[in-house]
């Protein structure tokens, strides 16, 4: 499986991605593809193989199809797209609060769309959202995680992929301060500890100055 990078990315980004996916079996995916397209916001596709089925199928109505063997995923980002971004997609349905009497639906499928969204501070953070949506796709269709094969299934593991990347982000700042405040400590202390030194190495040099003037006075007394 090979990971076509056509934007720049961040190696955190890469290396996360690259974590992700040695978790399941990848042998039916030929490769990723990420790259840049002339809009804005984000779009993906996850390609299921052609069977030779399907390709003569589409030969009676005309239509040339080449068998597949393999899934192939692509993703693109909106090269036009402004940062911070928000993404705002369903995730799921539930009843309805309001019902209409007038309606021929009976109530029980009277629903709602339940609604997520995210902010995307940077290139890197929507990268993942729509990678985590279209890797749900294969990884379903595999059947290698539980649900249904749905849109709004998808939305909801690419905000669950997203809220992973964004907790390990802070959590790698806020290691990286505690290092640099740590740094700071022990410049500081051996800064001290150099003062400490100096002072004392000149206290015994004073002492010896002292000792030295006072047997100065001795001889000349003594003359």
């Amino acid at each position: 499986m090979e990971l076509k990078y056509k934007l720049e990315l961040k190696d955190k980004t890469k290396s996360f991605i690259d974590k992700f996916i040695n978790q399941y079996n990848i042998d039916k995916l030929e490769f990723i593809e990420f790259k840049y397209s002339n809009n804005w916001g984000n779009s993906g596709r996850c390609n299921y193989p052609i069977s030779t089925q399907k390709v003569n199928k589409f030969k009676k109505f005309g239509k040339k199809l080449k068998r597949k063997k393999l899934f192939d995923i692509i993703c693109r980002i909106g090269k036009y797209t402004e940062y911070p971004y928000t993404e705002r997609m369903y995730i799921g349905c539930k009843e309805s609060n309001t019902f209409n009497e007038n309606s021929v639906i009976p109530r029980k499928h009277q629903l709602e769309w339940i609604w997520d969204e995210e902010e995307y501070k940077d290139i890197n953070e929507m990268v993942i959202w729509i990678f985590g949506h279209e890797i749900f796709h294969y990884l379903r269709k595999t059947r290698q995680v539980e649900g249904q094969n749905t849109q709004s299934q998808a939305n909801k593991f690419g905000f669950k992929l997203l809220r992973e990347f964004k907790n390990k982000k802070e959590k790698t700042m806020a290691l990286n301060t505690f290092t640099v405040n740590e740094n700071k400590i022990e410049k500081a202390q051996q800064k001290t500890n150099t003062s400490i030194e100096k002072s004392s190495i000149e206290k015994e040099e004073e002492k010896v100055e002292e000792k030295e003037k006072v047997e100065e006075e001795k001889e000349e007394i003594k003359e």
